[in-house]
């Protein structure tokens, strides 16, 4: 049999060690019987030796399945620990070392195992020390027929499940499901009804820039599953990590001025829009945004400033991307992939962001103004518009 580092997926490095030495901390040898040595990792048996060690030796004929070594050590994070839980499979735990953090071991620790395994799929709950707001936490360890180990969270493993992108990994899975968290037995149901769609059926045009299928799977960490490729028919959300079909259209934005400290900006309400997803960028200054587009209407906006003073508009619908200067001149106008636009008027769009009209402000202007004072410019109207939004 062989020795499988479930963290990396690889052969273990032999001789290693279970643990580590010191205070709250447990070291457990795993070294080469040199006497009887094995031909290497993909060639092993073992002896468990009394008082605690184990010896790696020539294959043994009684000896089969494969052994796995799992360490859950992440980072140190306060009160946090690392363990293991078999929810699949015959297995037995032959060995244990333990870490720990902190002088006096006090600060949060685990456990670090062998296992022998003897049937020919596995699978574990792994929580790696740290939490999973620092990359580690909760993750599932499946063991393939093929004797390979896979290490994966628990989003990841349901976006496989739904796509069906690795059978072997999903084949394992589904034996043991019934013992595993309800977003896993869901994540089954969806992939049941991904199967019986045909992306033919329900097309719809999407508003979005650039790589559609990339922007879901890179930025947003959302699966597209292959019955919906190239992503021509409609959706309804979000199911197991994975875009599920549907009726209504998608909206993908990068939004927001970017920049550093100096730049900042003030989302308006959206209108028809269902958010399902924001990326916060650099800074806290721009975002990536994924909604379902609810009604017509629907339209997205926001003002944006430099130094904490106002210098733009911006403005989206479904005819397009605009960006408005503080007096009304449209600076900038970009299309949707595979639309084409129409401009709004600037009316249109100081009524989203509560400005009055330019036009009305002056008529108004000239009703109660002396004959005597000077005729004021639309510029210095629209200032003194923004200047009173300001306060």
């Amino acid at each position: 049999m062989k020795l499988v580092n479930a963290r990396t997926g690889k052969l273990q490095v032999i001789p290693f060690a279970l643990g580590k030495k010191g205070r709250a901390r447990t070291l457990v040898p795993v070294d080469v019987d040199k006497r009887n040595p094995p031909a290497g990792p993909d060639s092993i048996g073992y002896a468990v030796v009394p008082g605690g060690g184990v010896l790696l030796t020539q294959l043994k004929p009684e000896q089969g399945g494969i052994l796995v070594h799992i360490n859950t050590e992440g980072t140190y994070t306060r009160g946090t620990s690392g363990y293991t839980k078999l929810k699949g499979g015959k297995a037995t735990k032959i060995a244990e070392g333990s870490y720990a953090y902190g002088d006096a071991g006090g600060l949060g620790g685990g456990s670090d195992e062998l296992w022998h395994v003897e049937s020919l799929t596995a699978l574990w709950v792994v929580y790696l020390s740290g939490g999973s707001y620092k990359g580690y936490g909760l993750h599932y360890c499946v063991l393939t027929r093929s004797g390979t180990t896979h290490l994966l969270k628990r989003d990841e493993l349901c976006q496989l499940i739904a796509t069906d992108e690795k059978p072997d990994i999903v084949e394992v899975v589904y034996q043991y499901k019934e013992v595993l968290h309800q977003d896993i037995q869901n994540a089954f149901q969806v992939a049941e009804r991904l199967e019986d769609f045909s992306a033919s059926e329900k097309r719809v045009q999407h508003f979005f820039t650039g790589d559609l299928a990339f922007s879901l799977e890179e930025t947003f960490q959302i699966a597209v599953p292959e019955a919906l490729k190239p992503l021509q028919c409609g959706v309804s959300g979000i199911e197991a990590g994975t875009l599920m079909p549907g009726e209504k259209a998608l909206f993908l934005l990068h939004a927001g001025p970017g920049g550093g400290r100096r730049y900042s900006w003030k989302i308006e309400e959206p209108r028809g829009l269902q958010i399902l997803k924001e990326v916060d960028g650099w800074k806290g200054t721009s975002s990536d945004i994924l909604a379902l587009v609810e009604q017509p209407d629907w339209y997205y906006a926001w003002s944006e400033y430099k130094d904490r003073e106002l210098y733009a508009y911006c403005f989206v619908n479904a005819n397009g991307i605009y960006k408005y200067g503080i007096t009304g001149e449209c600076w900038n106008s970009y299309s949707w992939e595979g639309r084409e636009y129409t401009a709004p008027s600037w009316e249109e769009v100081a009524a989203v962001f509560g400005l009055q009209s330019v036009v009305d402000e002056k008529e108004q202007m000239s009703e109660t103004n002396t004959a005597q004072e000077e005729e004021v410019s639309l510029e210095t109207l629209q200032s003194r518009i923004n200047s009173r939004r300001l306060q």
